[in-house]
């Protein structure tokens, strides 16, 4: 018989959060699961000392599952469902509380019997009313496994330094060295640093170095996949050994995997995560999912097993020349991009130093590169609606959205702009699939902005011709596009 005790621990506050309706809130997301045979409360946080998901029968006599959320302050209720390895749901553990801050966690501590359910277990999560994530650990019998799973997993220093040795920073530079975005990467051989092929779109130049080291510039990609989001650069030597990457399928759902995660500060941080999801998406490949967030100067950084080898990398975009969208100043990106809890498996990628490669303005000039936003910012605020009606005399977009079915026939682009400079020229909305081909352009119409006065740019474009997917919408001034946002059509 199984047993489970349910606490939670929220923001040190005085006071506790009076009950508030959530009906307007954005929803409770997931920001971390974790296991391990015991925990303890530190300052305002519950911490799991030995973090791992593998426990044995008979010697680990109870297993802590923590779950960390953030959400709207306030009451929140919510269960957590103890699957065993039949999938049977064996126990459920209600909790209820009060969250004066943003962000609460809950742990629950499941005493073990002497002999347990082997196999892959579950803890699936519910929280007002709505799923929001699950955890997976392993129960085996003592002593049991085969010869690699008696290798000895690494500490959390040993995985942190393991991290630190193998993560460099990589920065994409426009043609004046003006960084277009920031992430990471790792020497899979010397001279060949494999990132996301995200970071580098859209690039002239690469910076890449590792921390305390000067960094070396390429303009060199040794092997690349858009869709799948990895590419491999061409370096000179960085005077660091390259890592023993896992290029077999060896990982498992439920895995403990780990990374560095770094602020816009440059402080890195040890991330642990856990292999909750294994998916193969049509044109973008196979995924991992991870049960953490990671930010965007980690993409294109090693994911970590439990022995300190990479066998992903961190990122994952499903839409190309969306995160360079995300990243400028002037840019409206309704559609959800936030952090990534995705990665890319190394196993059945290709021989990255083979061929003869490409340089970045070669691969521009192939269409493989979504061209950045030119600036300055004029652009007040840009969205996609089903129509437009006047309100007071004053143009207003109705039903905005980015999910569309082609039989709502029409949708317009709607644009404000509050120049900060004069600027005229000729401009078209022009709207591309995710091979970056022009699907489809209005026509041309001249665009006069004058500094601080108001004006407004609108665009109605049929739906029915549009295949189910994702697409792309510039408004291009002069050849150069100054606005951009993505849509879906679903049917």
């Amino acid at each position: 018989m199984v047993r489970a005790l349910c606490a939670f621990l929220v923001a040190a506050s005085p006071t506790v959060a009076p009950a508030i309706s959530h009906a307007d809130e954005p929803s409770v997301r997931l920001i971390r699961t974790a296991s391990g045979p015991r925990g303890s409360v530190q300052g305002t946080r519950y911490v799991i000392e030995e973090p791992r998901t593998s426990f044995e029968a008979g010697k680990d006599r109870q297993i802590v599952v923590l779950f960390e959320f953030e959400g709207p302050p306030g009451r929140h209720a919510g269960q957590a469902s103890w699957k065993d390895p039949s999938g049977a749901v064996v126990l459920v553990a209600p909790f209820q509380q009060s969250a004066p801050g943003r962000k609460f966690s809950v742990y629950w501590t499941l005493a073990l019997p002497d002999t347990p359910r082997l196999g892959l277990w579950a803890v699936e999560a519910l929280v007002d009313g709505q799923p929001v994530g699950v955890h997976t650990f392993q129960i085996q019998a003592a002593g049991g496994g085969s010869a690699a799973a008696q290798r000895r997993p690494l500490t959390t220093p040993e995985l942190y330094g393991n991290a630190q040795a193998a993560t460099l920073s990589v920065d994409a530079l426009d043609p004046q060295g003006k960084r277009l975005a920031s992430g990471s990467g790792f020497l899979v051989e010397d001279g060949l640093v494999m990132t996301a092929f995200q970071i580098i779109e859209g690039a002239s130049r690469v910076r890449v170095g590792f921390y305390g080291k000067p960094p070396v510039e390429t303009d060199d990609v040794s092997a690349w996949n858009r869709h799948q989001d990895w590419a491999v650069l061409r370096a000179p030597s960085l005077g660091a050994p390259p890592l023993a990457a896992e290029r077999g399928r060896s990982w498992k759902v439920g895995d403990r995997c780990a990374f560095l995660d770094t602020g816009a500060d440059g402080a890195r941080v040890m991330a642990d995560a856990v292999i909750v999801g294994a998916q193969d998406f049509p044109k973008a490949g196979p995924r991992l999912s991870i049960n953490a967030q990671v930010n965007q100067r980690a993409v294109g950084g090693p994911l970590l097993n439990e022995y300190g080898e990479p066998i992903a990398v961190l990122g994952g975009a499903l839409t190309p020349g969306l995160t360079l969208t995300h990243l400028h100043s002037g840019a409206f990106v309704p559609l959800s991009l936030g952090t990534s809890t995705f990665a890319v498996p190394l196993a059945g990628m290709p021989a990255l130093g083979g061929g003869s490669g490409a340089k970045l303005h070669e691969l521009a000039a192939r269409g493989l590169f979504v061209p950045p936003l030119v600036g300055p910012v004029n652009v007040l605020t840009g969205t996609i609606a089903l129509s437009i009606e006047k309100r007071n005399g004053v143009p207003m977009p109705v039903n905005e959205k980015t999910d569309f079915s082609r039989s709502e026939r029409e949708a317009v682009a709607f644009l404000t702009f509050d120049p900060q400079e004069k600027r005229e020229g000729m401009a078209s909305f022009r709207i591309y699939d995710t091979d970056n081909r022009k699907i489809m352009e209005g026509r041309p119409s001249r665009l006069v902005l004058r500094p601080r006065q108001y004006a407004v740019s609108t665009w109605q474009f049929p739906l029915e011709p549009l295949a189910p997917g994702f697409y792309r919408i510039d408004l291009v001034l002069d050849a150069h596009p100054v606005w951009r946002s993505f849509f879906r059509i679903l049917d």
